[in-house]
């Protein structure tokens, strides 16, 4: 039933049990606050104590006395039951008694469903909560009170959000320091259709979808369609998914086949239901992915064809390729001429304004991958070091790993580095043969396979020219040796008397034709070139030369 409110304070009094003292209440929630007055019944001064044992009403300690009409405030900071025990110190000793009751500060147990046509319906839990009934402000300056023995139907006069409160109220108490309920209620003549924008494949078996906020207190399910019809499938709850919900189902299998979702929204009071409009999964598959001269690899797809107009082709976000077909199962080919254009590829549609969305899938599943072996390195001798030059590489260079072997039995890394010609000066002394292996980096850290080897004998075979003409035409203008790797090498020129004219611990060098700052006569002259071999075994040789001006 329906109650008009009451203005607070409009409590009846409460007399102790011979009615010694009064007061306007005797229970409230905690903390609880009130006054009690020396009614006058009982002459003279009474003395009580706030926490006393009405089978046991003798105290030692007083916690404060009362004269005749006057009052005192009493406050109980914790919930339980009280009572305040009074004595009169007369010849013959009399007591009285007075029951408070503290309850706990909770609010009122109750829950509000929204249905349409503005209207709101309250449901009490009354058996979970202390009041005797309740006092409703509905927000749009109508308060009302209820006996909360059945739900409470309210309309509002317009649509809106409306802030309600309810509070509970006591018979034999002061209710004003309980907790209220406090709702937020959003009124509507009509039931607001959900507003599904966007379905996306999160894995094979699960997607996620988005949707414009839902009204709270409407009960909303997720329904799909796998061929055979809608069915629901769960609720959504409008408190914990406002906005977005990912399902997951074993059952399904969105890699291979396609599903339609939608919301479906019902008042709480089951007049109405609304559907959104219809996405569909998109299923999606990448394979056969390639490394040679391009970067190859197969995409495949499939969702419905209702309503379908065409399918797009995302890279890292970026519409890239669009088709016509709803299915191609047979594959479609991709090219790329670097990794560095390569990502993360979606296939996007639009189904009556909802953008669906496959699972977003990276070449390779994002990991690194093995590039073709480049061609071996040109190498070649120059004095006492090896030029390597190294090859144009198929894709966008990183850097170049220059592996050798020489004295050493296993191949080592010796140079890392984007140049494409080396000048390798770090061969061990004694060497007679040197062999390269390479490999490169391309700009997203991927590596090639290893080149073949390629070797070159460090030539022992020592060569002397028999004349040279240190004219300055580029030709034969230096007396040197054949170009290797010698260990503990000297070559020294003499005169036909036997005088050194030259000498040098380095291959590379040779004689110029000068001595002391001056042209040397032309004529004969002798040398004597010393070395140790690749076994460590010393090599000399001696002869004679002709120099010519």
């Amino acid at each position: 039933m329906l109650l008009f409110a009451l203005p607070y304070g409009a409590y009846g009094q409460f007399n102790s049990s011979k009615g010694w003292i009064e007061s306007d209440f005797v229970a409230g929630c905690a903390p609880l606050s009130f006054v009690i007055k020396h009614t006058g019944l009982k002459p003279g001064t009474l003395f009580y104590t706030i926490d006393g044992d009405p089978n046991n009403p003798q105290f030692t300690n007083a916690d404060g006395a009362l004269d005749p009409g006057e009052e005192n405030t009493i406050e109980y900071l914790d919930p339980g039951t009280y009572h305040i025990i009074l004595v009169d110190q007369g010849v013959i000793r009399e007591y009285d008694s007075l029951k408070i009751t503290v309850y706990p500060n909770d609010p009122p147990q109750v829950s509000y469903n929204s249905c349409q046509g503005n209207s709101v319906q309250l449901e009490f839990r009354k058996d979970q909560d202390i009041y005797d009934f309740y006092r409703i402000d509905f927000g749009d300056n109508n308060i009302v009170e209820h006996d909360g023995e059945s739900p409470l139907n309210y309309s509002y006069s317009t649509p809106g959000v409306y802030r309600l409160t309810v509070r509970g109220m006591l018979n034999t108490g002061n209710a004003s320091s309980c907790r209220v309920a406090i709702f937020n209620v959003s009124s509507f003549e009509n039931l607001p259709p959900p507003v599904l924008n966007t379905v996306e494949v999160v894995d094979e078996q699960s997607f996620r979808i988005a949707y414009e906020e839902l009204e709270p207190n409407l009960n909303y399910t997720l329904e799909i369609n796998r061929g055979n019809g809608f069915e629901v499938v769960t609720s959504i709850d409008p408190d914990n998914n406002p906005t977005s919900f990912e399902y997951s189902n074993n059952a399904l299998s969105l890699k291979d086949s396609y599903v339609g979702i939608r919301l479906m929204v019902a008042d709480d009071c089951g007049t109405q239901t609304i559907y959104s409009e219809t996405g569909y999964t998109i299923a999606f598959s990448l394979y056969d992915e390639s490394v040679d001269d391009d970067i190859e690899m197969t995409i495949a797809w499939l969702t419905s064809t209702t309503d379908f107009s065409d399918i797009r082709l995302h890279l890292n976000g970026l519409e890239w390729q669009t088709y016509s077909e709803a299915e191609n199962s047979n594959g479609q080919s991709l090219s790329f001429n670097s990794c560095t254009e390569l990502g993360t590829l979606q296939m996007v549609s639009v189904f009556n304004g909802v953008t669906s969305l496959s699972q977003s899938l990276e070449p390779f599943n994002g990991q690194p991958f093995t590039l073709p072996a480049p061609p071996a390195p040109q190498i070649s001798v120059r004095g006492a070091v090896v030029e390597v030059v190294l090859p144009a590489t198929n894709f966008p260079l990183g850097r170049y790993i220059l592996y050798r072997k020489d004295i050493e039995t296993d191949f080592a890394e010796i140079f890392s580095t984007a140049e494409t010609e080396i000048t390798d000066t770090t061969i061990p002394p004694g060497t007679s043969e040197v062999c390269y292996r390479l490999v490169y980096e391309d700009a997203c850290g991927n590596l090639s396979e290893t080149s073949e080897q390629v070797c070159l004998i460090l030539s022992t075979n020592l060569g002397v020219p028999n004349a040279f003409s240190p004219n300055g035409d580029g030709i034969n203008d230096i007396f040197k040796v054949s170009d290797g790797i010698y260990n503990n090498f000297v070559l020294s020129v003499y005169s036909r008397w036997g005088s050194l004219v030259f000498e040098t611990t380095n291959p590379s060098e040779g004689w110029d034709g000068n001595f002391n700052g001056e042209p040397a006569a032309s004529g004969t002259y002798l040398y004597r070139v010393s070395f140790e071999n690749a076994d460590n075994q010393p090599i000399r040789r001696t002869g004679s030369f002709i120099l010519i001006r």
